[in-house]
């Protein structure tokens, strides 16, 4: 994907720590924990069809992490969750529907 993982939001494996994350606890990567309209069963939305989603990745060994594909469209739940934060404003910038979901709806602002 462009961007790389680097940024704030972006995942990291190896660094810092994602116990919280495995844990239910929020998250360690900036990546919402459960926005306060969303249901408590589905805080997460697909970026391409907006659908609910229960995850936008699981780890699974402490940075092994693989992203949740949805179950509507059959695409990733949300890509930006590996992209630099500027790709994602380039995208905002640029009108695109699925930045403005991630910022929306996948996004813990502080």
């Amino acid at each position: 994907p462009p961007g790389g993982t680097g940024g704030r939001r972006g995942l990291r494996p190896g660094k810092g720590s994602t116990e919280g994350v495995a844990a239910g606890k929020g998250s360690a990567d900036g990546v919402a924990a459960t926005p306060a309209a969303a249901s408590a069963s589905c805080p997460y939305r697909c970026i391409e069809c907006n659908q609910e989603a229960r995850e936008l990745y699981r780890d699974y060994n402490h940075g092994v992490l693989k992203i949740t594909i949805c179950k509507s469209c059959q695409k990733p739940v949300d890509k930006y969750i590996e992209y630099d934060p500027v790709i994602i404003l380039i995208n905002a910038i640029l009108c695109k529907a699925q930045a403005y979901r991630h910022i929306l709806f996948n996004t813990k602002i502080n």
